[in-house]
């Protein structure tokens, strides 16, 4: 075997398997990372406030981000043309983050995702750009593209910690319960749990919380507190101001559960 078949053979050029294998291997990483990353920054940044944490779901978004990001990694690295593996990349990569912003954003919610399209777009289009580039030679450097995108999977999903006034919002929810909580046996429930006829039977229990912005105009997070028993509370923080429903989305002037 002459010195050119070997060299050939180390290199990406001559081995198209070989280059959809480690781009889906990098890509998923990436996503994967980042994935668990953003499910448990919340519950380390913020140890004064307990946070919920759901095991299967962290787990199961993680092997379902892998598995987004390995077709991706697969799609990009795919194409012989690099201009057409580039633009298939990107366009994943862009279309996943605008469904992912609309799976947590309502009432004007699509408006901010088709913004957040371009950024993405353009992310995208640098990030396939460059491991096009480096997977374009020898074999030899996947391993370091890979440790590469496992950094910036970490350091992506740091983005994923709550906003301030996500944490306001549940010191907010915190206040009313332990408000509530200190109420006497039999006394009226306080405005904000107007749509929660039952909360009394649970407020004493331990409970955590999740936050997310469902609107920006006005500034409305909906914060969700389960109590250890199972009980859930859904609360709409518009401006500060709190209620809570034990029924799902809870809106101001809602009508009260008791009727």
């Amino acid at each position: 075997m002459s010195a050119d078949t070997r060299a050939a053979k180390r290199d990406f050029s001559h081995r198209p398997g070989a280059r959809q294998f480690w781009g889906a291997v990098i890509v998923g990483t990436l996503f994967a990372l980042y994935s668990v990353t953003a499910g448990l920054i919340n519950s380390l940044w913020y140890r004064e406030i307990p946070i919920s944490l759901n095991v299967a779901g962290l787990i199961g978004g993680m092997l379902l981000a892998a598995a987004l990001g390995a077709a991706i990694g697969a799609l990009t690295m795919r194409s012989e043309s690099m201009a057409s593996g580039i633009l298939i990349g990107a366009v994943g990569i862009s279309v996943l983050t605008g469904a992912s912003m609309l799976s947590g954003l309502v009432g004007g919610g699509e408006v901010l995702a088709f913004i957040a399209l371009l950024p993405a777009l353009a992310f995208g289009l640098v990030f396939c750009a460059i491991l096009r580039v480096a997977l374009g030679g020898p074999l030899r450097r996947a391993p370091s593209v890979w440790l590469a995108a496992a950094v910036l999977g970490v350091a992506s999903g740091l983005w994923g910690r709550m906003s301030e006034v996500e944490v306001a919002a549940i010191k907010v929810v915190g206040r009313e319960i332990q408000t509530m909580a200190a109420l006497p046996s039999g006394a009226t429930r306080t405005f904000a749990f107007g749509q929660a006829p039952h909360v009394a039977a649970h407020i004493q229990r331990p409970v955590s919380y999740t936050a997310r912005t469902v609107r920006t105009a006005p500034t409305t997070v909906e914060v969700t507190a389960t109590f250890d028993d199972g009980y859930t509370l859904t609360c709409r923080v518009i401006e500060q101001v709190p209620t809570c429903s034990e029924l799902g989305t809870a809106e101001l002037g809602g009508p009260d559960s008791d009727q």
